[in-house]
């Protein structure tokens, strides 16, 4: 419940982020101290109901946590009727939480990041309670190019705001690939606002292998190949950048159709140079990603090496990456030194245009964090 409301005898707002604590284990907050003796013999009981029809929901699990031992109370199921009870209750706070398969779980008047706690005791009213259940909801759609043919093994991401935080960030809520049609679901949605990305790659398309000079530098090519081409991250409904995405409202038992279309663009070329690595050591592996939601999305690229007077010592392979829709990226280099791994390195590349090289001296190390952790107790 919102702060200020009035809440009837035997009722307590609460946050809900205390009632999952209390389900995995955390700590709630914990009642005042009282005078007065202890009382038991109370009974909690009521009838659970599709929130969307208002029709009774039998054969539910329905939980009972006592919030000052910081443990389950007691379960029940549901009657035909919707029904449960639970009786000879000691006095104290109680939280009541409801499931049943198609309706999302969810605590007593839960809603807006509060649910309400029950609180038992003389001349409290906790029988005759309504609790109600939303139907989950479900999106689903397909993932098409621009000729309307189906993208097969698209990734399509789902997104919601953190109602949490506060601030505005986004948490994922959910990941598919798309099928050999380019079908894809999301089920067992609870009501909210949801955003969609998908990245793919063309099947048909083609990335020439540059050609090489006698000491094996390679020779740049400055010819357009029309099937050098790659999808860049999309948004839905139709955007290539965040800013343009749309939210996607669902209600309690919706079923929406979504449709995401990737259109194709000349893709771009990413090449750096970098020592031969010592001995039976693994050449170093760069890694693109890309910022989505605050999420660091790992790019689809493909990856080749060319050495360079490999026989000598001292000697340099280049390592080019195409297939790239041009973005912005984060590289991650990861480097291998004697047995050990070496600390990744990273920088920002700009790859919004074609053949772009990464100077490797400009990539920073990854700060190396470590710890230990202790047991209270």
């Amino acid at each position: 419940m919102k702060r200020g409301m009035n809440l009837a005898a035997g009722l307590v707002a609460m946050a809900a982020w205390c009632g999952f604590a209390l389900a995995s284990g955390g700590q709630s907050a914990q009642p005042a101290a009282t005078t007065t003796s202890a009382s038991s013999g109370h009974t909690i009981s009521g009838t659970l109901v599709n929130s969307k029809t208002g029709l009774p929901i039998a054969d539910a699990d329905v939980y009972l946590s006592n919030t000052r031992e910081n443990k389950r109370a007691a379960d029940t199921k549901t009657d035909t009727e919707g029904r449960f009870s639970f009786s000879d209750l000691s006095d104290g706070k109680y939280g009541l939480r409801a499931s049943h398969r198609g309706f999302v779980t969810a605590y007593f008047q839960e809603h807006h990041g509060f649910w309400t706690g029950i609180v038992t005791g003389d001349g409290q009213e906790t029988t005759g309670l309504k609790v109600s259940l939303d139907p989950q909801g479900i999106l689903y759609g397909t993932v098409t190019d621009e000729s309307g043919g189906p993208v097969p093994q698209a990734r399509i991401s789902l997104y919601r705001p953190d109602q949490n935080s506060g601030l505005g960030k986004m948490q994922r809520a959910g990941s598919a690939s798309s099928d050999g049609q380019g079908n894809f679901e999301f089920p067992r949605l609870a009501p909210g606002s949801y955003y969609l990305s998908v990245v793919g790659k063309p099947w048909y398309s083609t990335h020439p292998q540059p050609r090489q000079n006698a000491d094996g530098s390679l020779i740049d090519d400055p010819r357009h190949y029309p099937l050098d081409v790659a999808y860049p991250t999309t948004y839905y409904p139709d955007a290539t950048d965040a800013s343009g995405a749309a939210s996607i409202p669902v209600t309690a038992g919706d079923r929406i159709p979504v449709s995401l279309v990737l259109h194709a663009v000349p893709a771009v070329h990413v090449r750096m140079t970098v020592p031969n690595p010592g001995l039976n050591q693994p050449m170093p592996t760069p890694q693109f990603h890309e910022d989505v939601f605050g999420y660091s999305e790992v790019a689809q690229g493909n990856m080749r090496y060319y050495q360079s007077h490999a026989d000598q010592q001292g000697g340099s392979t280049t390592i080019e990456i195409d297939g790239l829709a041009p973005a912005a990226y984060s590289l991650e280099l990861r480097t291998f030194s004697g047995s050990n791994d070496a600390p990744s390195r990273m920088a920002t590349v700009d790859a919004t245009t074609d053949r772009v090289s990464v100077d490797i001296s400009s990539t920073q190390p990854m700060a190396d964090v470590s710890g230990k952790v202790a047991m209270a107790g």
